[in-house]
């Protein structure tokens, strides 16, 4: 098995893990890592915060220097786009006329921004952030904005709008739906973030009947079905992804807003798997198939295909985790919080500086969202998070005391 064949299509946070964590788990074979992108791999989480605040360098972003996957025997293909995929004959010719072969392929080809389709969306200006190039075009563009607009007011919505009103920046958010975040939280949730963001003067403007954008060789204004408009300097459009699945679609493999896997990473097809952004995997815990967009899926997935490919039979089980800054709070949610029926809360900000939502379905504790000064809300989560993977019910009275230490509990729980 060692001396196999890897082969992974998409060089972003997910295949630069798995190609390291591979060499770091004793794998022998041959690996070819390859990206389109002309940065080696990256973590893609500061693109809408230290990016464009100034606060990091895309430097700082790289899993390691491009430099340690030539010392780590890692053949890193970048600028390189696959043409076609011969599955039979296990092997990937490349835009650039290469031909590799493989035994074992992994997808990890990510995701790409839905563009907003209306007038002047093409406009030079009008922004989507998916990559480093993005994240420093829009940082440039910032450096001399005075009014902005943000299509969009999911996490990345409302992150970038807090980067751009710490700089100072007039920031008006657009969002087409009733409310922010949606598809992410509960109303009430929803409601005290957008008190967090309009306590500093951020702009929120929901049920946004947007017509297009005006200007000639630059976006000048975001017009309104009324004929009103807004004058900006630039607009950032955060409406989601779409999975990049036609390769693996092309190739057979079986689909459904994702590569379809089993909690192993395996696809339709032996020896294949994917990871990451593009990958649509079971969940045992939550007995379905899940896209997951995170940070700690890049992380995790990967290691569990790492395992599989190795030999060691694991299956990919998580509490879904996420995190997001915004000014000086971080938000942070385990499970599916817009899924859950009942809601209790632990502890408040005026006088905690942190609260956390307890989230149940059916009687059982399955979701949590914090809202805290930066990182004071850290410790709690990741007990929260033990606590729910052992399908612990503590006592809610205590879950909810802020004064009982939740160790305490996962120490109860434990005995």
């Amino acid at each position: 098995m060692s001396q196999q064949r890897v082969l992974i299509i998409g060089a972003g946070q997910a295949g630069g893990q798995l190609a390291l964590q591979l060499r770091q788990k004793g794998f022998t074979g041959s690996i070819d890592l390859l990206g389109e992108e002309s940065s080696a791999p990256y973590e893609r989480p500061a693109l809408s915060k230290g990016i464009l605040t100034g606060k990091q360098t895309t430097e700082d972003l790289l899993l390691c220097p491009a430099a340690a996957y030539s010392e780590q025997d890692i053949t890193l293909h970048l600028k390189t786009r696959v043409k076609q995929l011969d599955l039979a004959n296990r092997q990937v010719h490349t835009g650039n006329g290469q031909t590799l072969e493989f035994d074992i392929l992994v997808f990890a080809t990510g995701a790409t921004p839905r563009p907003l389709p209306l007038p002047g969306s093409d406009l030079p200006g009008v922004h989507l952030l998916r990559t480093d190039a993005d994240a420093m075009a829009i940082k440039r563009q910032l450096q001399d904005a005075s009014t902005i607009a943000i299509i969009g007011a999911g996490f990345i919505g409302m992150e970038v709008a807090a980067s751009a009103r710490s700089l100072g920046i007039a920031t008006h958010v657009m969002e087409t739906g009733p409310r922010i975040m949606s598809r992410s939280l509960p109303a009430f949730l929803a409601d005290k973030i957008t008190e967090l963001h309009t306590s500093q003067d951020n702009r929120i403007h929901c049920n946004a009947g947007l017509k297009g954008f005006n200007g000639k060789d630059q976006v000048t204004a975001v017009e309104f079905q009324d004929g009103s408009e807004l004058k900006v300097d630039a607009v950032i459009v955060g409406i989601g992804v779409t999975p990049n699945t036609q390769l693996a679609e092309t190739a057979g493999l079986a689909c459904d807003n994702g590569i379809l896997t089993d909690a192993r990473g395996q696809t339709s097809v032996p020896d294949v798997y994917a990871i990451g952004d593009c990958a649509a995997s079971y969940l045992p815990r939550y007995a379905r198939q899940q896209r997951l967009e995170s940070y700690q899926n890049a992380n995790l997935q990967a290691e569990n295909v790492v395992a599989n490919i190795l030999g060691t039979h694991s299956e990919y089980n998580p509490v879904p985790w996420l995190w997001s800054d915004q000014y000086h709070w971080q938000i942070q949610t385990l499970g599916f919080p817009a899924e859950a029926e009942q809601w209790l809360q632990r502890g408040t900000l005026e006088s905690d500086r942190k609260e956390i939502h307890l989230g149940f379905t059916g009687g059982k504790l399955n979701t949590v969202v914090s809202i805290a000064e930066g990182t004071a809300a850290a410790a709690d989560v990741k007990v929260l998070q033990r606590l729910i993977e052992m399908d612990a019910q503590p006592d809610t009275d205590q879950l909810c005391n802020p004064d009982i230490k939740l160790k305490a509990l996962l120490k109860q729980t434990k005995n």
